[in-house]
């Protein structure tokens, strides 16, 4: 249980230290092959990797380094038993590479690509992407109402004159409601089938209850009436008149409940009057306040009987079509994805055993975030061996039924028994852990289910483990942690009728502790008080203004030292050093145009938008014109965005002289384009110039070269890098041209479909996220982004404005909550809006406290991303219960020790910093000479000299070569042999090396070392067909397909070089001297300051017999004439590199293995004589020149016969004669 900065990922990672290194009371060591880490984002588990893989090479290369590893040091000490070498370390270094960490998605795909055959899943899946999936859903949705309509079937009949079959604008129609339910059904890993729903018979008994208990009522009050006035008795008559023989056959009719609904429209006293009276009108029309139904409600729960029932077997067919669908187009979507493992460890037993065999310590991050079907998938994996596998209890599909009469269970092994449900298997000793923070789960709308981590801390308690708290914060100051630990201990006080989603604070286990001192005078709380507007969007605007103010005297020299800097010291606050939290972007415009006023610097760390980003929207619109040329919206978009850049009175122009419409043929008219301005003229001469390749070579190339080859000759990024939002779309384009790449290796590289989707999506707003630039960000920049987006992060000042937002109440003619299950609200007789049922209010409620709940957690996230200063803010006219603003500002006046953390800011007293004095009438002459030497700095290309600068030894290989090769390789990331696009004279699109895949040679060079990096040296003895199955299973693992041809030459290529002589010897010598995937880093100062960070990756380092050492290169490529001399930089630097691995004065040699030579033995280098000085001198130089070249864009290049002699790739685009 790990609270907020307590620092959870340090504690993950030295679990796994202690595991690694037998740092336990049975002092068992946990290979790592059998270590198991996962977490929820791939950006999470990269980090985790890094720092697993940063600390165990401390230990392999430093020998102080145990030092530094108080924990495990300690557990060795207490364990009476040494701290292990460096040479342990080395190989757990080594091997590292076979851990497991990643994401359950990345797991889930390793397992299914294992599955045995006749499981039902392609090995050679690929996984859809969100946008794709939605698609293929929502078809086969639409199809299934359709068919069903074309059947009159009466219940789906009645759904579409309730439900309208397709939405319009916000509201959803049939097939939309029908997707949205069937997505929150499998993220909860359950069967449509077992959905609960209205049971008929009982709506019918209860509605003739119903009926008796109003009638009775009736008479009551007419005898009420007879003892009174005599008022009503003419209405009540009426009443009884129409309730007498009711039947819900009958409810309709005009004498029955129309009449009703007459009398009592009719007689607006009803309600003022006796108890008796008025209580027949509660019991007609219901009260909301006593959560009553009314008889109409009753009747409406019996009609809604069948359209639910309808509504539930339309969702039994979607997931059976759905999942043909999937099978049919060998993909899989990501809830499928989980779905389907779930199965194949629950109901394949021997293939569980197998994993089981291979997990024998399973970590789990962030497990507040997890859902019903990952739990099963943690308590499949970690299940006690003794007596596995186990059966389970099928939740997912119907269960067959047992010899016994009791529900039975059918393994696909054939055995059969009686199954336990998943929450009483057994959990194997000391193999789990899992770690979070329930106060921080807030991801319910991805399908997250905070009751899950309570049920496996109960299934862990049960089996003999514990729970450890983690309560001692390295982030927030002492103060801050005083604040929240009182506040949230009434903020989320345990409720006697508690939901399992209600968290409940413990202050014994959720307090926090400080690991820092205090350094700025308390309080560190502030509350910005302004006299409310007389509405809401007048006390938003307010707001707005409120938290810039206060923002500007904040970062002006008046703001005071509130901020403690990293020496320890208080300072005054920077605007990096400022995060404005939302809970939504609803009004973030609002706030942005408040800074802006005010002159505070702020940039916008966007959480979603990624498809409506406009330089998405642009280049869309571009592989739409390609695609079809007569696209007149597509081609006004592009001409008036930066790739050409037309401004509105020339695009007017070029349209009205061709009739009034745009088109390329009427551009590429003679005279059309005068009287364009100069620039704009050149600019779109360029794209006219450039289209006729796009256009003829669309369909041959992938759009990533596509979009690639476009931006270079267009200039697109250097025209939107100097926008306000420049890097967020520099980032947003590599995105894309990540996206486009995806798309291009499954085969689906058509640029008018991509174009059409990506328009759809930015229309549909999918919750895609940017492309993350937070850590690029300006140091004077406030940052505005929302909660989601800030968890896990932190800043010294924290602002969470718009407290007085009120969540919306629930909403939806169709709902399903996990519990009740699904509800709809249907239309019934001529009534104006849809009639609730009890079961829909009782969803409805449900959802809003889950709801609530879930707004008290991001709350809890939002407040604890502060380390030094909280600012909170925000106003209503009127305090609606359950707003942030209402529940703190309750506690913070009722508790006088709240009261004493908290300042209260008046807005209205806010000194905002002297404007700056104004400039004088004339310019003096000391003025004239600095703009003088302004404008000469300006004009003069004086370059900015970086003080440090890291580059990868490929890159510098490459400039040492040719300054402009590496322009093409690195700078624009063209392929070096190029497609029919860029070398048109090529025959048949082949590349000069034509004996290779035509997949990208970065994708097949990052395979084949994956493959020599995992390859056990035990498969490489045994050879033959033992060792191909083995590489084919680890090309699997890296989630591409054995049977694909590019991959099959990959595979040759590598079984050739394992059948050398030399792979034998590495075999021979096992993990213990041959290591793998070395990182390194080698730093070289110069004496003016400058540092050079050169990084890099030794492949492969070998101990010789004798002691020395040799580094070893591999290259998927044929060997060059000239041998290794134009590989002699880049090697030397190897051997440089390899002296952090070996011991001082250990001889290395170098070599290069060229996989794609028909000779497969390396080509070896004696050992080096390389002279540090010298070299690092030469480095220097390089990058000096490199990024002078850069700084210039002036790239040149070599003579023809240089580019031969080195056979770069690029000799086409240099020398194209």
């Amino acid at each position: 249980m790990a609270g907020a900065g307590a620092g959870k990922t340090y504690s993950l990672i030295t679990i796994c230290l202690h595991l690694l290194g037998g740092a336990r009371r049975d002092a068992t060591l946990v290979k790592p092959a059998e270590l198991f880490l996962l977490t929820f984002t791939e950006k999470a588990a990269g980090e985790m990797r890094a720092r697993l893989r940063t600390r165990v090479d401390r230990l392999a290369r430093d020998p102080t380094a145990a030092d530094e590893e108080k924990e495990l040091a300690a557990s060795f000490a207490r364990e009476g038993r040494p701290f292990p070498p460096q040479d342990f370390w080395r190989r757990v270094r080594d091997d590292l590479g076979a851990a497991t960490i990643g994401t359950f998605h990345s797991l889930c795909v390793q397992l299914l690509r294992r599955a045995p055959a006749g499981f039902g899943v392609d090995p050679a899946f690929q996984l859809l992407e969100e946008g794709e999936a939605a698609r293929i859903l929502h078809d086969t949705a639409e199809r299934i109402v359709l068919e069903a309509l074309e059947r009159e079937e009466p219940g789906v009949v009645a759904l579409c004159r309730d439900i309208p079959f397709a939405g319009s604008g916000r509201a959803e129609g049939l097939v939309d409601l029908l997707c949205n339910v069937f997505n929150k059904v499998r993220e909860e890993g359950l069967s449509p089938a077992r959905i609960p729903i209205t049971d008929e018979g009982r709506a019918r008994r209860d509605f003739d209850a119903a009926v008796a208990q109003v009638r009775d009522q009736v008479q009551r009050a007419i005898d009420a009436d007879l003892q009174g006035r005599r008022q009503f008795g003419p209405v009540l008559t009426r009443i009884a008149r129409g309730l007498e023989g009711m039947d819900v056959a009958s409810f309709l009719a005009p004498d029955r409940w129309p009449a009703i609904r007459n009398a009592i429209d009719s007689e607006k006293r009803l309600a003022n009057q006796r108890e008796e009276i008025k209580r027949v009108k509660f019991l007609l029309l219901g009260k909301k306040d006593e959560d009553l139904i009314g008889l109409h409600g009753h009747y409406a729960a019996w009609v809604v009987a069948a359209q639910e029932a309808a509504f539930r077997s339309l969702l039994v067919t979607l997931q059976a079509r759905y999942r043909a669908e999937l099978d049919k187009r060998a993909v899989l979507d990501f809830s499928e994805l989980l779905i389907r493992t779930r199965r194949l460890l629950r109901d394949v037993p021997d293939f569980r055993r197998e994993v089981q065999g291979r997990v024998r310590a399973l970590l789990v991050d962030e497990f507040q975030d997890t859902n019903r079907l990952q739990l099963e998938l943690v308590t499949l994996l970690a299940e006690r061996r003794d007596g596995a596998p186990r059966l389970v209890q099928d939740g997912d599909e119907e269960p067959d039924e047992g010899g016994d009469g009791q529900l039975g269970f059918v393994a696909l092994d054939g055995r059969r028994g009686r199954p336990i449900p998943v929450e009483e298997v057994p959990l194997e000793p000391g193999l789990l852990a899992a770690v979070g923070d329930r106060k921080q789960s807030i991801y319910e709308f991805r399908g997250a289910d905070v009751s899950v981590f309570e049920v496996l801390a109960k299934q862990i308690e049960r089996d003999g483990g514990a729970r450890a708290f983690l309560q001692t914060n390295r982030r927030s100051s002492p103060a801050l942690l005083d604040f929240f630990n009182a506040a949230f201990a009434r903020v989320m006080a345990v409720r006697e009728d508690a939901r399992d989603y209600e968290v409940a604070y413990v202050p014994a286990s959720d307090d926090l502790r400080a690991h820092r001192r205090q350094r700025v005078t308390p309080p560190v709380v502030e509350r910005l008080i302004y006299a409310p507007g007389e509405t809401a969007e007048a006390c938003r605007l307010q707001d707005a203004d409120a938290v810039a103010r206060r923002l500007r005297l904040l970062l002006s020299e008046q703001g005071g030292e509130v901020v403690v800097g990293e020496d320890d010291v208080p300072r005054r606050a920077r605007g990096g050093d400022v995060a404005i939290l939302f809970r939504r972007f609803t009004h973030l415009e609002l706030y942005r145009q408040a800074l802006i006023r005010h002159g505070v610097p702020h940039r916008v760390v966007r959480g979603r938008g990624f498809y409506g980003a406009q330089e998405v929207l642009d280049l869309a619109s571009l592989l739409a014109l390609v695609a079809a040329p007569d696209d007149g919206i597509a081609l006004a978009a592009v001409l008036r965005s930066p790739l050409v850049a037309l401004s509105d009175a020339s695009l007017f122009q070029v349209a009205w002289e061709n009739h009034q419409r745009l088109s390329l043929d009427g551009l590429r008219q003679p005279g059309r384009l005068e009287g364009l301005p100069a620039d704009e003229r050149a600019r779109l001469d360029r794209l006219l110039a450039l289209y006729p390749r796009l256009r003829k070579e669309r369909d041959r190339l992938g759009i990533r070269v596509l979009l690639k080859v476009a931006l270079e000759e267009t200039g697109y990024p250097v025209a939107i890098a100097g926008t306000p939002y420049g890097e967020q779309a520099l980032a947003n384009i590599d995105k894309l041209l990540e996206l486009a790449g995806q798309r291009d290796a499954a085969g689906m590289g058509d640029c008018a479909r991509f174009a059409r989707e990506l328009i759809a999506l930015a229309e549909a707003e999918p919750d895609e996220a940017q492309a993350d630039v937070l850590d690029a960000g300006d140091p004077r920049a406030v940052q505005l982004l929302t909660i989601h987006r800030a968890k896990g992060l932190e800043w010294p000042v924290v602002v969470v404005p718009d407290m007085a937002y009120r969540n919306p109440t629930p909403s939806g003619r169709v709902v399903f909550e996990r519990r009740l299950g699904l509800a709809i609200k249907p239309w019934i007789g001529d009534e104006l809006e849809p009639t609730p049922t009890a079961r829909h209010q009782r969803a409805m409620a449900e959802l809003q406290r889950r709801e609530q709940a879930e707004s008290l957690r991001i709350l809890y996230v939002a407040l604890t991303r502060a380390r030094d200063h909280l600012i909170l803010s925000g106003q209503s006219p009127r305090p609606a219960r359950g707003t942030w603003r209402t529940i703190l500002d309750g506690l913070i006046d009722d508790d006088s020790g709240l009261r004493g953390m908290v300042r209260d800011v008046l807005v209205e007293e806010i000194a905002l910093p002297p404007p700056a004095p104004p400039a004088p009438a004339e310019p003096s002459e000391r003025s004239r000479a600095r703009v003088e030497q302004v404008l000469t700095r300006v004009r003069a290309p004086t370059p900015v000299q970086p003080r440090e600068v890291v580059l990868p030894v490929t890159q510098l290989q490459d400039y040492f070569l040719c300054p402009r090769r590496y322009l093409y390789a690195h700078e624009v990331g063209l392929s070096e042999h190029p497609m029919v696009f860029e070398r048109e004279e090529l025959p048949d699109g082949e590349a000069p090396d034509a004996g290779g895949s035509r997949s990208d040679p970065r994708t097949r060079g990052t395979l084949a070392h994956a493959l020599l990096e995992h390859v056990e040296w035990e498969q490489v003895r045994r050879g033959g067909r033992e060792l191909r199955a083995h590489l084919e299973d680890v090309l699997w693992a890296q989630g591409a397909s054995p049977k694909d041809r590019g991959h099959q030459e990959i595979l040759d290529d590598v079984e050739a070089f394992l059948s050398t002589r030399f792979a034998a010897r590495l075999a021979e010598a096992g993990a213990a001297r041959v290591h793998r995937e070395l990182p390194f880093l080698l730093r070289i100062e110069a004496q003016d300051g400058f540092a050079l960070h050169v990084k890099g990756k030794i492949d492969l380092l070998f101990e010789e017999a004798d002691g020395s050492g040799l580094v070893l290169d591999y290259k998927l490529s044929r060997r060059h004439p000239a041998g290794l001399e134009p590989y002699a930089f880049q090697l030397d630097c190897y051997a440089l590199a390899a002296r952090q691995y070996v011991h001082e004065g250990v001889p290395v040699s170098t070599g290069i293995a060229f996989l794609k030579e028909g000779r497969r033995e390396p080509d070896l280098r004696p050992v080096a004589d390389v002279d540090p000085r010298e070299l690092s001198r030469r480095l220097v130089e390089g990058a000096r020149a490199l990024l002078e070249h850069s700084r210039r864009f002036e790239w040149p290049g070599q003579p023809r016969e240089r580019c031969q002699n080195i056979r770069c790739g690029f000799q086409y685009r240099c020398h194209p004669e």
